[in-house]
């Protein structure tokens, strides 16, 4: 009978007696052939196999656990190197097994040579150890393998159709996955984020844009990396960010196209090539803003970068403002502002000290903590101030002011976007409401000095 179906008629007993008869039987055939733990067998359906492998095949952790057999093999010199065991044990979704193998290679290799040929060996179809591990989905298996130290940009191949196969890097594989932790592992180990793949020759951000790959994304640009190219293009001409405008015009998950679309502007994208997708930005900029927000929340530095690139001769000035757009003279016509300056400004805002302390107060209007300068700072709090204003009721619920108020759509039409611009309106139209505004402003800062300083004298008598 032929020794592999000796094993698996014992295997097959899945009993407490099976693991003693299979060193048995192992210990027998060692006697006169040293090497058969070694040897590849060629199956009846052409296929090889040792008799390692054909363990791993026969494993499941739960069922039929062979944990003490593989055991057992590798102290009789069973190799982790012949035929691949570790990518098949990782191909089979037993990663358990994958592991054991690997720490046995680390255990009994005695130079870091052959072991580094292991971690970048190809299996049969051409799939290195990384490409397994990043097909598990399973982050503790990527970082056991990232440990053996291998070449993150190897590629691997997959199949694309019938008939033709791919190189594909394993970075980009983890995008196509959607395996956000192995995106952010390997980076860190060293995976080049310029590497371009495939027809369109798309690098990593390019191919996550376009899959809407959003959680990858956001690694990609919080990595940090030197090489990172915002501006990167692929075979058709088209950017990351065009491709996540393509995505929101098609209605693909159109929230998450937002989202990416927003955490490239905040990282200092340029604006869409095409004009339309300026106007679909145009049209979804409240939105925009909103995911601005929410991303930006403890990233004031790109909040900061954001809010200036808004403002005049900034590049995203005609889309936050929708400047020169139709829906622009609608509302100046029917006296309805939009409010996206007081959105915007808002930014601005949020990371100030809470008004509860005086002394918070005057450090909010001085000292302007934080990326924003004192005069953005200001400039925001104008704006917030200008619109509580026009907000206080007059007279039986009803405001009364003027509803086309030059200030007001000075601010809202992204006219004015400085504290400079506002303080030279108000020495062309004093008396006005704009005026009044600052000397509250200023006023209430001289206020809280005084208070202030009072204090601190009380503490030094």
């Amino acid at each position: 009978m032929h020794l592999l179906d000796k094993i698996d008629q014992i295997l097959a007993r899945k009993d407490e007696g099976g693991l003693e008869a299979f060193k048995e039987l192992i210990l027998e055939e060692l006697k006169t052939k040293p090497k058969i733990l070694r040897h590849i067998f060629c199956l009846r359906n052409g296929a090889q196999t040792t008799i390692l492998n054909r363990l791993i095949r026969a494993h499941d952790a739960v069922e039929h656990n062979l944990t003490e057999y593989i055991r057992f093999l590798f102290e009789q010199g069973a190799s982790a190197h012949v035929e691949e065991p570790v990518h098949l044990a990782f191909q089979l979704g037993k990663p358990d097994l994958g592991t054991l193998v690997l720490e046995h290679a680390k255990k009994f290799v005695e130079e870091p040579t052959p072991q580094q040929l292991l971690a970048d060996s190809y299996d049969p179809e051409r799939k290195t150890l990384l490409a397994r591990a990043i097909d598990t989905g399973n982050i503790d298996n990527l970082r056991v393998v990232l440990d053996n130290h291998p070449n993150v940009n190897k590629p691997s191949e997959i199949q694309v159709g019938k008939d033709k196969k791919i190189s594909i890097p394993p970075l980009h594989q983890a995008i196509i996955k959607n395996f956000t932790g192995a995106v952010d592992a390997l980076i860190k180990a060293g995976a080049d984020v310029d590497n371009t793949y495939g027809a369109l020759q798309e690098t990593p951000l390019l191919l996550a844009a376009r899959l809407g790959r959003v959680d990858a994304l956001k690694t990609i640009l919080e990595s940090k990396a030197p090489r990172l190219d915002l501006e990167a293009t692929n075979e058709e001409s088209n950017r990351a960010i065009d491709l996540l405008c393509a995505r929101l015009d098609a209605r693909e998950d159109p929230q998450g196209a937002l989202r990416g679309i927003a955490m490239l502007l905040c990282h200092g994208a340029a604006v869409p090539q095409e004009q339309a997708f300026c106007t679909l930005l145009q049209d979804n900029r409240y939105a925009l803003l909103d995911e601005v927000s929410t991303y930006t929340e403890k990233l004031p530095e790109l909040a900061a970068s954001f809010v200036r690139r808004c403002h005049i001769s900034g590049p995203l000035h005609s889309i936050i403002y929708a400047e020169n757009s139709w829906w622009q003279s609608l509302w100046y016509l029917f006296a309805r502002p939009s409010h996206v300056a007081l959105q915007l400004e808002s930014l601005v805002l949020r990371g100030q000290p809470a008004a509860k302390k005086k002394e918070a107060e005057v450090e909010a209007i001085d000292e302007a903590p934080g990326p924003f300068t004192k005069e953005e700072v200001q400039f925001a709090t104008f704006v917030k101030k200008y619109e509580e204003a026009l907000s206080i009721k007059k007279f039986l619920g009803i405001t009364i002011f003027n509803p086309w108020s030059s200030m007001r759509w000075a601010i809202d039409s992204g006219k004015f976007t400085s504290l400079e611009q506002v303080k030279k309106y108000r020495v062309d139209y004093p008396g006005t409401r704009t005026e009044r505004v600052l000397e509250k402003m200023e006023k209430r800062r001289e206020s809280l000095h005084e208070d202030l300083d009072g204090a601190n004298q009380v503490k030094q008598v």
